[in-house]
């Protein structure tokens, strides 16, 4: 992770965790840097490795100047898994820091693009948090991503805008809760539910960014009460339904609109499918609405025509975030689970960018059931 593009959950997890260098001279030359696995060992690693254990490798390297003198000698240790094996086998386990890196950094990124957002000269939406919760971190991630791809602070604008409207819109209809599915460090409860106190919000998160949005949370001054409900939820172990109905105050029967906002790409069909399918059971109450937003199929597989696509893909790749769902037909797949397409908005309706085809494939959809009334 942060070396190589991740192009799916199998990757390499790669962490240089210590090294030390003894320098026998000075040098200004490009330097050759020699390492070498003992051959002895190589079986032991690949064997760790594949059956998804942690491997701890210590390589002992050379640096040569250009002229083959040796400049410096040092160890360097290293920490290696499979990506998809950094991940808590339960609820309680301990989190691998890699893993919790990679999920604060995409969170982070998010609060930098909206962050720059609320300050541009007309922005669709303002966050005054946004900025504290990016961080230096998070401000230099957006601000690297947004030269890749320049639509991207457009699009965060007009999915956050789009959402803001949904929670208006449901609010005068007798909407009771709210459900953040990956909740991130989104400050629109404190936003748009100050003076709706009836509104339960529930958000969900894995349980090491549930709690480091509380910590964030606890360190900003002057924050609105409203009545919240964190839920620690991990869609490899658990489904929505099992995190929500378990003890924590959700009502199946009320108005509830459901929000997965910026989660559906990053993950596996298999874990896309689960996800909808635990949300469809609680979509009960009259009203009820599944907000969600897609990319196409064309933006996974690089097949969009366009670099800035492409180059942002491959840079969240290299932060350890690939991208690995995408649809070309919404409509048809939400029908085969007996979900109905309540409305379709395009990334591009909420700004004059008709004449740019990259927001064609990215939109957002509001999705109802039979039981709903939708």
């Amino acid at each position: 992770i942060g070396v190589h593009p991740q192009r799916d959950d199998h990757g390499m997890a790669l962490w240089l965790v210590s090294m030390e260098v003894k320098y026998t001279e000075p040098s200004a030359a490009p330097l050759r840097v020699e390492a070498e696995v003992p051959r002895e060992d190589w079986q032991r690693i690949r064997s760790r490795y594949e059956s998804g254990q942690t491997v701890l490798l210590q390589l002992p390297m050379t640096f040569r100047s250009d002229d083959g003198r040796t400049v410096a000698e040092g160890t360097f240790n290293y920490f290696l898994k499979q990506g998809s094996q950094l991940g808590p086998a339960s609820m309680n386990a301990k989190v691998n820091p890699l893993f919790s890196h990679k999920s604060r950094a995409s969170a982070r990124l998010i609060a930098g693009v909206r962050a720059a957002e609320s300050k541009s000269p007309s922005p669709l939406v303002r966050d005054a948090w946004a900025d504290t919760l990016a961080g230096p971190h998070g401000r230099l991630l957006a601000d690297r991503f947004m030269q890749t791809l320049p639509q991207l602070q457009r699009m965060v604008a007009a999915r956050t805008l789009d959402v803001d409207r949904m929670v208006a819109e449901l609010l005068p209809k007798g909407l009771v809760q709210v459900v953040l599915v990956g909740a991130g460090y989104d400050m629109r409860p404190f936003r748009l539910l100050e003076h709706a106190p009836h509104v339960h919000t529930f958000e969900l998160d894995l349980p090491h960014m549930v709690e480091d949005r509380a910590s964030l949370l606890g360190r900003l001054d002057d924050l609105p009460a409203i009545r919240r409900t964190q839920v620690p939820f991990d869609l490899r172990l658990q489904t929505v339904a099992e995190a929500l109905t378990s003890g924590h105050g959700f009502d199946p029967s009320a108005t509830t609109l459901f929000v997965v906002e910026g989660v559906s790409m990053y993950l596996t069909p298999d874990r896309f499918d689960r996800l909808v399918t635990g949300i469809r059971d609680l979509l009960n109450g009259r009203g009820s609405v599944l907000w969600i937003d897609l990319v196409s199929r064309a933006v996974i597989d690089g097949r969009t025509g366009f670099d800035s696509a492409v180059g942002f893909v491959e840079s969240m790749q290299r932060l350890g975030e690939p991208f690995l769902f995408g649809l070309d037909d919404p409509a048809d797949y939400f029908a085969e689970r007996g979900l109905t397409v309540r409305r379709h908005v395009r990334s591009s309706d909420y700004h004059d960018s008709a004449s740019d085809p990259v927001f064609e494939h990215y939109g957002f959809w509001h999705i109802g059931s039979s039981r709903s009334g939708l």
